[in-house]
Formats: structure tokens, sequence, C-alpha cells
């Protein structure tokens, strides 16, 4: 029994030591540290689609869309022993982007935490084709203005937990139209929404009443949890 005992824990050792050395060459860091890096001698991959690349990326980063059929054939021309920096907006899509960059066989990875959102809510540089665009002109003043509760969703149509809270914010605002108001941002077009509201997660609720923020929640929430802490600011004169 001894010996079967000692054998198991020398597999279960190995295992993990084989675990550990496969997660060791992925590494997710901070956008200012992100920027170090990138300012050596490395590749710089954005995941993100060819028009969210042309309203803005990172200077000399090659885009490859994680939801491009050809993604893989057309990232192993890279060289796998190069230290491969990877982004997107939010962090989402660059996290299965490591998955596939393992995969291939890259040696060192390095992924932007918090993408773009976080690379511009440090305000770093980056490129553009275009401008940035806003809300049909629409300001962050004029959207968080009124008497009402004022719900806004902050969200990108490739979000997963974003499209589970959309009918989620379809049926209280039907209900509570009343006293609330629900607008929407559409991070990956309404980029200077994005870094006047400092949203770096997917979706990103805020509520305002009479100009200020009273509350702001990350990720998906539940229709009770979220109406009741609607109602929390019904009655709030702030």
């Amino acid at each position: 029994m001894k010996v079967i005992l000692g054998f198991v824990g020398l597999v279960l050792f190995f295992s993990a030591c084989s675990a550990s050395s496969q997660s060791n060459n992925i590494t997710q860091v901070d956008a200012k540290e992100f920027q170090k890096g990138c300012s050596t001698d490395v590749q710089l991959l954005d995941v993100r689609t060819s028009e969210e690349y042309a309203q803005g990326h990172i200077s000399n980063a090659l885009n490859v869309s994680i939801s491009d059929p050809q993604f893989s054939s057309l990232v192993k021309k890279m060289d796998v022993n190069k230290p491969i920096y990877v982004y997107c907006l939010s962090g989402g899509r660059s996290s299965d982007a490591v998955g596939r960059l393992q995969e291939l066989g890259f040696n060192k990875i390095v992924e932007l935490k918090g993408g773009m959102m976080a690379w511009r809510s440090e305000g770093l540089d980056e490129e553009s084709g275009v401008s940035k665009i806003k809300t049909a002109g629409v300001t962050s003043e004029e959207l968080i203005k009124g008497d009402n509760v004022v719900l806004i969703d902050v969200y990108a149509d490739w979000c997963v937990p974003c499209k589970k809270l959309k009918p989620i914010l379809s049926e209280l605002y039907s209900e509570n139209s009343s006293w609330m108001e629900l607008k929407k941002v559409n991070a990956d077009q309404e980029q200077l929404l994005v870094e006047q509201f400092k949203v770096e997660v997917l979706p990103t609720l805020l509520v305002f009443k009479n100009g200020k923020e009273l509350w702001r929640h990350q990720g998906f929430i539940s229709k009770v949890d979220l109406e009741n802490k609607l109602k929390e600011f019904k009655t709030t004169n702030n």
C-alpha cells in the first residue's frame, strides 16, 4: 500500500510541475507594464476586429481578429520563440487568444489586463485611422442629466454577458419607465464616452441622478438584484 501511495504521489507531483511549467509562459500585466514591454523587441498582436483596430490601436500592433477563421494559420507565421504581447478591448477575446497561442507553441505570452479600455484609462498613446466617435454628438453630461434615475449600460455586441443582460434591462425599463431612464453606450463605437466614464470592464452599469454617479457594477447581474438596487435610488435626492 505504501508503494502504491508513493507512486501516486510522484504522479501528482510531476503532473503539478507540468501544469506549472505550462502556465509560466503566460503573464497578465497592467497597461503601464504592457507599455514598457512593447518598447522592447517583442511581437504585438491586436485580436479585435479591423473596424476596432482602425478606431485606435497600440503602435506597431499586428491586427488578426480572434474571430477570423484563418487566425491560427496567420499567427503561425509569427516567431513562437519571441515574446508575443496580445490585447483586445477589455480582456475577453485576448484571453481566448492566449489559449490559442499556447496551443500553437508560443514560448512567452503577455496579455494586457483590461485591454484597450485599461490602456485608454491610463491616457496612453494610440494610433488611429479615424477620429473617435461620440454617441451621435451626445456628451456624457447630456447622458447623465435629469431628475429620474438614469441607468447607463456600457456594452459591446460581441460581449456574452452583455447579451445576457440585454433582455433584463429592457424588461426593467418597460416596467419602471415612470421613474427611470435607460441609456446605452456601445464601447466599440463610443470610445470618448467610455474614457469619460472610466469603464474598463464589459458590461458596466452606471447609475446617475441629478448628474451625480450613485453606483456602478461590472459584469452580469440578475434582474432581481438590479431592480432592488435601482429602487434604492428612486427616492434619493442627491
